[in-house]
């Protein structure tokens, strides 16, 4: 297994969906488009999730709230499979509320020709 220290295209361009798609609202084309159908999310504060549905509850209730934003840190990807740390970016709507970063470690893989996210486990980072 080869493995490279760059983003394949397809990831790349599934990040900018999901901000496309965050910040539209677009809750379930987010999911559909991002996630495997079972696809786990741990941290920042939030409890555990798992699945499209509890996913949905999550980004139903935060993406009236907030834009996304993201930009790239460490990687590593095989052809099938592979990680990668992304900062995001997090703007309130309310004007009184103060931006604030997280960083994700998101695992993909590859299914068929598609690039999936299956994990993500994410924390703040200090202002």
């Amino acid at each position: 297994m080869k493995i490279k220290n760059s983003v394949p295209l397809g990831v790349i361009e599934k990040y900018n969906r999901h901000c496309t798609h965050f910040n539209s609202g677009k809750v379930d084309e987010l999911l559909a488009d991002f996630f495997t159908a079972d696809a786990f999310w741990s941290g920042a504060g939030l409890p555990e999730r798992r699945g499209h549905e509890q996913l949905r509850e999550m980004f139903t209730e935060v993406i009236t709230a907030q834009t996304v934003a993201h930009s790239h840190g460490e990687s590593a990807f095989s052809e099938t499979t592979g990680w990668d740390c992304r900062n995001w970016h997090v703007t309130p709507m309310d004007s009184i509320a103060q931006p604030w970063t997280f960083r994700a470690l998101f695992y993909w893989t590859c299914i068929g020709e598609q690039w999936l996210c299956e994990a993500v486990m994410c924390y703040p980072l200090e202002a």
